[in-house]
């Protein structure tokens, strides 16, 4: 059992794809995106991303994240 909101650095699914090779991941998918570390990193590294998230708080908080993100970039 995995308690809801549970999150981690974006260096963990950052590290995870640059193991599975950035220029041969043409899409990540994440089926509980929960806050959007998974997606943030995706983004850092120029790869397209899909998250699906149940909670609207949870993927308020991603949308603004990840627009925050993308502006500085």
């Amino acid at each position: 059992f995995i308690p809801c909101g549970i999150t981690f650095p974006i260096e963990l699914p950052e590290m995870c794809i640059k193991l599975h090779g950035v220029k041969k991941t043409r899409l990540v998918l994440d089926p509980f995106m929960g806050i959007g570390a998974t997606a943030a990193a995706c983004l850092k590294l120029d790869v397209n991303a899909v998250g699906f998230e149940v909670d609207e708080e949870r993927m308020k908080k991603a949308m603004e994240s990840l627009q925050v993100l993308q502006n500085n970039s």
